[in-house]
């Protein structure tokens, strides 16, 4: 009987030991990464990261022969921007101006408003700011911030131009004159991920 239970515990230990045969079999490997959440300027077709363009549109002379404002309108177009998160969108317009005192404001101004839109074949606010039809700097301090869901890239072309307006300062009446000098400002588009 010892020698029963002693062949019947060693069958058990050989079976515990022995590997299973099964009809199959599966392994498993976890595999992970992370993609951060970016957002730049450049082509999807390379250029990686660069820092934003900077360009300068030369207007010219903003006067006509009497003096008075008189610029045309036009489209400036910014570089190609995309997120791959979710993101804020910011516009910042600053009006244009020039360090020139002005002796009399009841005739003369030393800036004028600069009003970004959606005219013509600019698609630029309507499409990325949620249908936003202009940014003025004389308009909450010129600034138009969108939160933007999801990815976007704006590519090049309609998508990323804005019309570009200059208007005399509000509160003018309309015979104001800028003085001379050289007048400068900025339009600003950024994209931070959330």
């Amino acid at each position: 009987m010892k020698l029963a239970f002693l062949a019947a515990a060693t069958a058990t230990l050989i079976a515990a030991a022995a590997p299973a045969f099964a009809d199959g079999a599966t392994t498993t490997v976890a595999l992970g990464g992370n993609v951060p959440g970016l957002c730049g300027t450049g082509h999807q077709s390379g250029n990686g990261l660069r820092a934003a363009g900077s360009d300068t549109v030369a207007l010219g002379d903003l006067v006509d022969a009497n003096g008075f404002l008189s610029v045309a309108d036009r489209d400036i177009e910014f570089d190609n921007l995309w997120c791959n998160t979710p993101s804020t969108l910011q516009m910042t317009v600053t009006s244009l101006s020039t360090q020139g005192a002005v002796s009399d404001p009841t005739s003369f101004v030393n800036h004028l408003d600069v009003i970004v839109g959606n005219d013509g074949n600019a698609k630029l606010l309507q499409t990325y700011f949620g249908g936003a039809t202009s940014v003025s700097s004389a308009t909450n301090g010129g600034i138009l911030t969108y939160a933007l869901p999801g990815a976007f890239e704006t590519g090049t072309g309609q998508y990323s131009k804005a019309s570009l307006h200059i208007t005399l300062p509000q509160g003018t009446v309309g015979n104001d004159r800028p003085i001379a000098g050289d007048y400068s400002g900025l339009v600003t588009l950024t994209a931070t991920p959330q």
